[in-house]
């Protein structure tokens, strides 16, 4: 919101969440991935951290994982973008099932197709 500019303008940095998903891909859409975070950018020019990052919707795990990799490779071509975290490790019950990466302590499978397409 354009109400919390001063804010982040008197900030050193600032903390984004960014997700993808089939209907909203991770570039070319301003509101999703890669070009929301360009979009911020274009208007506070600041450092950004990704403190949230995931395709949200329902993927093959592994392909999950590779779409996690184009991510990282996206962000590197931004150098204001200083680190990136991924949602989410693990959650109780069958709560964000579709992005865990472990299930009662065992790979989901993210991990292996992002190591696959490193």
């Amino acid at each position: 919101s354009r109400a919390c500019l001063p804010s982040i303008m008197a900030s050193d940095g600032l903390g984004v969440h960014s997700y993808w998903s089939l209907t909203y891909p991770m570039t070319g859409n301003v509101n999703s991935g890669a070009t929301l975070l360009d979009s911020i950018y274009q208007v506070v020019q600041k450092p950004m951290w990704i403190t949230e990052a995931s395709y949200n919707s329902e993927l093959d795990m592994q392909e999950k994982g590779g779409q996690y990799v184009a991510f990282l490779n996206e962000l590197g071509k931004r150098p204001w973008v200083q680190g990136c975290a991924f949602f989410v490790t693990e959650a109780l019950g069958n709560d964000f099932s579709h992005e865990v990466w472990l299930k009662d302590g065992k790979s989901t499978g993210i991990l292996e197709g992002f190591l696959r397409n490193i």
